[in-house]
């Protein structure tokens, strides 16, 4: 109890054992206490375990506040007492000169694969651990009871025990709590670095979102370390983003990489210049500022967040940038993302060019500024090398983004299909959570209806891309919307849809038929022909381009052979776009086609023209994540 006494009721939950004696204080004396003592008060009730108030032991059905499953699962603390654990935290805290250090679990710290995804070159991996080279013995682990495996990037136990000595840590993943806790035990063996402070996608106050309320640390001391950006909304002040770790190759695919994994080349990250190297001198760094004993102000009231914008600020310090052919026409220059980006990393920006300028950051070589930037011998740099600079904490070589790349690489085209005009900022909002951007979206207006979409991230383009028409279908919250068609042009007469044929007798499964059929249909693209390259069964999937304006075609009939009879084919569409039931085009419904309501009862076409999607076409990430 004197330790209780010495650190506060937070120390409680830095160390499970202090449960049993947290519980005692709820269940016995609380509840006497109260009884005992003979003038009345109103319980502020600052917090519940089991729907009980910790302080007077009223039953309650109160579910405000915030829910702390992770301390203990019935555990639930109102706002005011967060907030005075949280200030009584942060004067221990800062007393020992640490700070908060909240970190992501895949992609940050590790990378897990199931076993399953193990390629055959990967396949040395499951092998007997003695004859894994030596880099892998330590690292790699094979979780049978999990069917998994799991890679710790290099540097991360040196990470670990460098920073605890400068924060306190905290797991977040937005995996399910079994795989938190398995990593955790692969992280901290001897649980010296987290104790319970674990934090899964269970304990989440908003879906898909990760944040900070679930965090017994104030705002102000906390630094995140996590790949992906989007997922932290308000909390970006405190984030360092992270390069992400790929070492299997099914990591690799998932996030659209068409090339060998570094498990498939034997091959890893290097352990002193590697990502996790790097952000620990960058963490060390931001630690010396916040304790800066030069300092005049109170050490309470400092804000790690600011000591980030000027660690940032550093980094393109020495640096006069001017834009040529960056911006889309007419666009206000100090609007644009990235010209945002180079002030936050310390840059001067400017329109016209003068003698300070030290770079010319162009996607033409052939601009009046592009030539000037090589006859007065200034650097001519791609715009990517200020997105490497944000992404890497650091200047990038100039000599590493030379001038003349192509700025369209970044770019696709997206409709949104819908009866109704779709505001920009409305669009912007929502079209990073349906992708799951990992990055910043530039979003420009080139139609009604239509935009031009800038990718500060290749993955998050192929992503969009890769899936054509079918990862954007969830506008669930976006009024009007039917799909949103995404290409790499301004060509929207056609769209990629996979169908199903039907009914199709085994005699008739030749891959000239099936051709035929796609012909009939539309133009052929790819035949499933699934994992043995032979057809099974009575349903073939085919891939097929057609006329965005094309009816909708629901059988085909092919002639036998010495026209001996017909065969009738029934077919289905995949992901299929809202379509008229009248008319059996896509892009509006029967209920906005005016011609519709002559037919009654009697439209040709109904849901049934919608396939169900193949078994095993959407599988979850390892930990749970999607």
């Amino acid at each position: 109890m004197s330790e209780i006494a010495e650190h506060g009721e937070s120390a409680l939950f830095r160390n499970a054992d202090y449960i049993l004696v947290f519980m005692w204080l709820v269940f016995v004396a609380g509840p006497l206490n109260h009884r005992s003592t003979p003038k009345k008060t109103v319980c502020p009730h600052p917090g519940f375990y089991a729907g009980m108030c910790v302080k007077c032991g009223q039953k309650l059905d109160d579910e405000s506040g915030v829910a702390f499953g992770y301390i203990h699962k019935n555990l639930r603390l109102a706002n005011d007492e967060v907030a005075r654990l949280r200030n009584k935290d942060l004067k221990n805290l800062l007393r020992n000169r640490k700070l908060y250090l909240v970190l992501d679990l895949d992609h940050t710290l590790l990378n897990s694969a199931r076993l399953s995804e193990i390629t055959v070159e990967e396949g040395y991996l499951k092998g007997q651990r003695d004859a894994l080279p030596d880099t892998l013995k330590s690292s790699l682990f094979k979780l049978d009871q999990m069917q998994m495996m799991t890679k710790l990037r290099p540097f991360v136990n040196t990470l670990l025990k460098e920073a605890n000595n400068l924060f306190e840590m905290y797991i977040y993943t937005m995996g399910e709590r079994p795989y938190a806790l398995e990593m955790a035990k692969l992280l901290d063996p001897g649980d010296i670095y987290f104790n319970s402070r674990i934090i899964a996608q269970g304990d989440c106050t908003q879906r898909h979102r990760k944040g900070l309320d679930v965090v017994l640390g104030q705002e102000s001391a906390v630094v995140i370390l996590d790949d992906t950006e989007a997922v932290w909304g308000k909390h970006t002040g405190n984030l360092i983003l992270m390069e992400r770790y790929h070492f299997f190759a099914s990591s690799c695919k998932h996030f659209g990489f068409n090339c060998k994994s570094l498990s498939e080349l034997k091959s890893d990250e290097s352990e002193t210049e590697g990502a996790l190297a790097t952000v620990l001198k960058i963490l060390q760094r931001i630690h010396t500022l916040f304790f800066d004993e030069t300092r005049e102000d109170n050490l309470k009231d400092r804000d790690v967040r600011q000591v980030l914008k000027n660690v940032r600020k550093e980094v393109l310090k020495d640096c006069t940038v001017v834009f040529s052919r960056v911006f889309p026409t007419n666009f206000p220059a100090k609007h644009h993302a990235l010209w945002k980006m180079a002030e936050e990393l310390g840059a001067k920006c400017s329109i016209e060019l003068n003698p300070s300028v030290t770079h010319v950051v162009s996607t033409d070589a052939g601009t009046y500024k592009s030539r000037w930037a090589v006859q007065e011998k200034r650097y001519l740099v791609h715009p990517r090398w200020i997105e490497a600079a944000n992404y890497m904490w650091r200047k990038q070589p100039e000599e590493n983004f030379p001038k003349g790349a192509d700025r369209i690489a970044n770019c696709l085209v997206a409709r949104v299909l819908s009866t109704k005009l779709i505001n920009r900022d409305t669009f912007r909002q929502h079209l990073p959570r349906i992708i799951q951007a990992t990055r910043r979206i530039n979003i420009e207006v080139v139609g009604e209806n239509l935009f031009i979409l800038e990718f500060l991230n290749p993955i998050d383009r192929r992503r969009a891309l890769g899936g054509g028409l079918a990862p954007l279908q969830q506008f669930d919250s976006f009024p009007g919307v039917k799909r949103v068609q995404i290409l790499e042009s301004l060509d929207f007469s056609t769209w990629d849809v996979w169908i199903q044929c039907h009914n199709i007798h085994v005699a008739y499964m030749q891959e000239e038929i099936i051709q035929r059929i796609g012909d009939m249909l539309g133009t052929m693209i790819k035949i499933d022909k699934g994992d043995r390259e032979v057809f099974f069964g009575e349903i073939r999937r085919i891939k097929i381009r057609l006329g965005i304006d094309q009816t909708l075609q629901r059988h085909i009939i092919l002639q036998e052979n010495e026209g001996s009879g017909e065969i009738f084919v029934l077919i289905t569409y995949e992901k299929l776009l809202d379509f008229c039931y009248a008319y059996g085009k896509v892009g509006h419904t029967w209920r906005e086609c005016g011609e519709a309501e002559k037919m009654g009862t009697n439209m040709p076409y109904r849901s049934w023209l919608r396939a169900s999607l193949p078994m095993g076409r959407n599988k979850k990430k390892p930990g749970g994540e999607t």
